[in-house]
């Protein structure tokens, strides 16, 4: 594929913030917790049904998921399901969704957006090139 005049390419970690680097969550929530903090899984977002409600989400103790601290997403933050059929999904975290954290089956990409622009990368991540190379990746970690 040819790249178009005037573009660079990059590897995806070199977009993103290095004190945030790519990363997946909580391995082992534990017991729901009324008062914890938001748990994003892979069935809480998906391209046919798109946000699940507040109510619907698994919540965390502070216990938990102090442990995971540097899991946690921030408004605008991609984010990419890792595991099982959905994955290669890419969501952005929504504003209500600030400070949650993840599972072990959802990767956080925080894009510099003074680097590159976030809903770019989204769009190129849910392209088929960008699902080949997750794909690939994927493998490769997996396998």
């Amino acid at each position: 594929m040819r790249t178009p005049d005037g573009w660079t390419t990059a590897l995806l970690e070199e977009l993103t913030d290095p004190a945030r680097p790519i990363r997946y969550g909580i391995v082992q929530p534990g017991r729901f917790d009324p008062d914890g903090r938001y748990m994003i899984r892979g069935q809480d977002y998906s391209e046919a049904r798109g946000w699940a409600r507040p109510g619907d989400f698994f919540r965390v103790s502070a216990r938990v998921e102090s442990r995971y601290r540097k899991a946690r997403v921030r408004a605008g933050d991609l984010i990419i399901t890792i595991v099982g059929a959905g994955t290669g999904y890419v969501e952005t975290v929504p504003g209500w969704l600030d400070g949650a954290n993840l599972t072990q089956t959802t990767a956080r990409i925080a894009i510099r957006p003074d680097v590159a622009s976030p809903q770019f990368c989204k769009y190129l991540l849910q392209s088929d090139i960008g699902s080949d190379q997750v794909a690939v990746s994927s493998r490769r970690s997996n396998g």
